[in-house]
């Protein structure tokens, strides 16, 4: 009942810090966060003309969301959950589009690297899922290069087409290119794991080429970025995809960027109904809920409304506090390789 109070308020400053939940609040292991710098002598290989400035950064500087920043955002609400860490998930898939996978590979491996530097400056316990454009001929090259970053343990490429996001316009759905099929199967050769973000309408698709490759781990990105009408109108092909999308044990699914579907999810019976489908169809063992920090902040859900939020969304599904614990920390620090 006092998380179910906590969640009903939006105003961070409705939120106690003597709460009883002080003591009891659970670790939160974030399986999808991303930094980045927009800076002009930046080195990190980020493209300005796609990513967004983050204005309530600590150092002032909105060009910069770092790991000082991310790690703030994430302490919002302490009363509720404990931060301990987290995995970054590439930002690189989105830019530059229009320049060729062989090109971008580089920046890709430059991205990579400028993020392990961040995150290894702080105490808490990280993983990295940088890109990599597997379409391209020197896939397995970069890949190379990728394992060789401790802490690096998979990559996404983003695949949603149409609606496309930024590099796809051009490289059309890579769920029908050839030459991608043959460089997501070499994940498998680096123990990588792949960070699946599509549209519904991509879903079976993607299951009828998953199914092949048993021994990669698969993660569906925010519950396969759902609109309201692909949650609706277009139910059967959501849940049609899902389906067979859930019967592979080796994909796991990510409860995150709610708000995409709904900017007020917390209030949507559309979105807490589908949740509490995607539970029934996935388990407990499957399912992560994360943050999709700064992008989620940026769209009004810090932490202090964000975490009671996701705290409810469990307790409404009739979630165990053993439950609970492994979709906030347990799962994701096994699917990426951090629970040791």
């Amino acid at each position: 009942e006092r998380l179910l109070h906590f969640a009903r308020h939006k105003k961070c400053s409705a939120f106690s810090q003597q709460s009883a939940l002080s003591a009891h609040a659970m670790e939160f292991f974030d399986p999808h966060f991303h930094i980045w710098d927009l800076s002009p002598e930046s080195t990190s290989g980020h493209d300005p003309a796609v990513l967004t400035e983050c204005p309530w950064t600590t150092t002032g500087n909105s060009k910069m969301y770092t790991e000082v920043d991310y790690e703030a955002d994430c302490n919002g609400a302490p009363e509720v959950l404990k931060h301990i860490g987290g995995v970054f998930i590439d930002v690189m898939s989105a830019c530059y589009p229009g320049t060729p996978g062989e090109t971008l590979q580089e920046t890709c491996i430059q991205e990579a690297h400028w993020v392990a530097a961040m995150l290894s400056k702080s105490s808490r316990l990280y993983r990295y899922a940088p890109s990599a454009c597997l379409e391209a001929p020197n896939a397995s090259a970069t890949l190379s290069k990728l394992a060789e970053i401790p802490g690096c343990v998979g990559i996404r490429q983003i695949l949603n087409h149409e609606p496309h996001w930024p590099r796809n316009g051009e490289l059309g759905d890579l769920l029908d290119n050839e030459q991608w099929k043959k460089g997501y199967a070499l994940l498998a050769d680096f123990g990588f794991s792949f960070d699946l973000q599509l549209n519904p309408h991509q879903f079976a698709k993607a299951a009828d080429h998953i199914q092949n490759h048993p021994n990669i781990p698969v993660i569906i990105n925010h519950l396969g970025t759902p609109t309201l009408d692909d949650l609706t109108t277009k139910s059967n092909q959501y849940w049609d995809g899902m389906r067979k999308l859930a019967a592979l044990p080796n994909v796991n699914i990510k409860i995150s960027m709610l708000c995409y579907t709904d900017k007020d999810f917390d209030k949507s019976p559309v979105v807490l109904d589908a949740i509490s489908h995607i539970l029934s169809l996935f388990g407990d063992d499957r399912c992560c809920f994360a943050t999709n920090f700064p992008v989620d902040r940026k769209d009004g859900w810090p932490a202090c409304r964000l975490y009671p939020a996701l705290l409810a969304i469990a307790l409404k599904s009739g979630l165990t506090e053993e439950q609970q614990r492994k979709m906030f920390c347990a799962n994701a620090r096994r699917i990426y390789k951090a629970d040791s």
